[in-house]
């Protein structure tokens, strides 16, 4: 059965609800992307897929996604127990041909047909190419396959774990933030892989051009915009994430749309309770007993004050009553605008170059590179796994050069946003914001009832908030980073892309993100003298 399918599922951590009534299934040929704000559980999800995890409440079904077995030590370890089944389909159809050469029976042909059919549908009379291809793709080609997994970068043993993924012949895929540590070719090779995928699809992903090109749907497990819809309208607000039927580009306009939608009946809501409010204030003190008509006269004074206290007490009961209705209508106030973030004016403002790179090489890994930077430029490095993108980074930020490597680096002011999470002890990472939380210095970037949550509890989009928290909060004149959009969700990339490209201060960042990429380059047509992009390459020659 290559479907995965959630009914009614609910799920709690011991100080927090994740994920309520959650309902949907993914079919086979579909590819459904899950998308929603930091620690809104996009993770535990796709662990409830894979079994890693089980529901408080309602039903997960899915194929069997996870082998047990021993932990592998080696990278041949790790791809033998990748292909282990498709290895025992094939043994145990060369072992049922072998007999069916001596005897027809029904019960051996049967099997050997139904062999037959599951190598078929997991590509395995071709897992030699396909495990030489995948590796090749992934950028793991050259590593040999006795090298211990503790001798591997994290990048290394991110891409690893995703080969043995594809090449595992699964039913279905579950993938979290796929496109983590790959360059453009094995971000491609995966698009390829994906796209040509006959089972089933769940996965996770920041990479806005990548769910573009892969996802057929959204599930979007922010779902305020469409409950406020429903409540307004009488409808039942039953599920716990909401479908979007075709691309990223699709999914946005959509939610753009329900999000205007969320606003416009708040405001009629609040339009409409005033009026009503006022309506029926005005209607207690022309129905007072007390109060005179300006049309009567002495003699009808009485018929005039009865009639309008009966007409004041009607109105006042129907305005109660469509207050009541209202109420129970009423949708809370949009709260879209927190998306946006400001990044803080730079506390000084050099004059002149403030970056100089001069013939900055590492033999093996980065081609010589030359440029100067200028106040308020920006720039954008490129190129694939190996160029020496963080390499150049950590390098202008702590004017320390590499072993073996030449030229001339010299930068001054500079706050470096490394890919990588950090850990206990890091440099920056203070160790009261790791016991302690962030506290007000996370203004702007996290929710305030996460100011006060220690760092290592927090989801890693969040980690990565309070990472840029910590950075900006040194009002730095010029900013390194490296895979900014990495770990965030989408809203949060949307809204720190935008502050980053109107920030006046100097930035450098390397990415792999092709969407930041492409709006990049169409910034520098028209500046570029501001905007400036450098793809790098690796030194192959040293």
């Amino acid at each position: 059965m290559s479907v995965i399918s959630f009914s009614q599922v609910s799920f709690a951590y011991p100080t927090i609800d994740v994920l309520t009534n959650v309902s949907f299934t993914c079919q086979a040929g579909e590819r459904l992307c899950v998308v929603g704000p930091n620690g809104s559980g996009k993770t535990t999800l796709l662990n409830l897929a894979l079994g890693r995890l089980s529901p408080l409440h309602g039903t997960v079904d899915a194929p069997t996604l996870a082998s047990g077995g021993d932990a592998p030590a080696t990278v041949g370890e790790t791809l033998a127990s990748a292909c282990q089944h498709i290895m025992t389909l094939r043994e145990e159809f060369d072992a049922v041909s072998h007999d069916l050469a001596s005897s027809s029976q029904p019960a051996l042909m049967q099997r050997f047909d139904t062999l037959l059919n599951e190598i078929t549908a997991a590509n395995g009379w071709e897992l030699e190419r396909r495990i030489d291809q995948t590796l090749h793709s992934l950028g793991l080609g050259s590593i040999a396959q006795d090298r211990p997994l503790s001798s591997l970068s994290p990048g290394q043993h991110e891409r690893l774990k995703l080969a043995a993924l594809l090449l595992g012949g699964q039913a279905a895929l579950v993938l979290d933030e796929p496109t983590n540590h790959l360059d453009a070719d094995a971000r491609d090779f995966l698009i390829h892989t994906m796209t040509e995928w006959r089972g089933a699809v769940l996965f996770a992903s920041h990479d806005r051009d990548f769910i573009e090109r892969v996802a057929t749907g959204i599930l979007d497990l922010d779902t305020v915009p469409w409950d406020a819809i429903a409540s307004a309208t009488g409808r039942e607000k039953a599920n716990g994430i909401y479908r979007c039927a075709g691309r990223y580009s699709d999914y946005l306009r959509e939610k753009s749309a329900a999000r205007a939608r969320h606003v416009q009946i708040h405001a009629q809501q609040q339009r409409e309770k005033h009026d009503l409010t006022q309506h029926r204030a005005s209607s207690e003190v022309v129905g007072h007993r007390h109060f005179t008509p300006r049309s009567e006269t002495r003699v009808s004074k009485k018929f005039y004050a009865d009639r309008a206290q009966t007409v004041s007490t009607r109105r006042i009961r129907d305005d109660s009553q469509r207050l009541e209705q209202l109420r129970e209508s009423e949708v809370r106030r949009p709260r879209y605008e927190s998306l946006s973030i400001t990044l803080p004016t730079p506390r000084t403002i050099p004059a002149g170059i403030v970056c100089s790179v001069r013939n900055a090489s590492l033999p093996g890994r980065l081609a010589p590179t030359s440029f100067e930077l200028g106040c308020g430029q920006h720039l954008m490095l490129t190129g694939p796994n190996g160029a020496g993108k963080s390499t150049l980074l950590r390098w202008i930020h702590t004017g320390t050069a590499p072993q073996e490597a030449s030229g001339s680096v010299n930068a001054e002011g500079c706050v470096f946003v490394p890919q990588e999470l950090p850990d206990e002890g890091e440099a920056g990472m203070p160790c009261d914001v790791w016991r302690e939380g962030i506290g007000e210095l996370g203004k702007g970037f996290l929710h305030p009832r996460l100011w006060t949550i220690p760092f290592a509890q927090l989801s890693d989009g969040n980690k990565r908030r309070v990472q840029f928290a910590l950075a900006l909060a040194q009002r730095p004149s010029m900013l390194l980073l490296d895979e900014p959009t990495n770990y965030l969700d989408l809203d949060t990339i949307e809204a720190l892309e935008k502050s980053l490209l109107s920030w006046e201060g100097t930035l450098i960042l390397a990415t792999h993100d092709q969407w930041l990429i492409d709006k990049w380059d169409q910034l520098g047509e028209g500046d570029q003298g501001r905007w400036r992009h450098i793809h790098l390459a690796p030194d192959v020659d040293g």
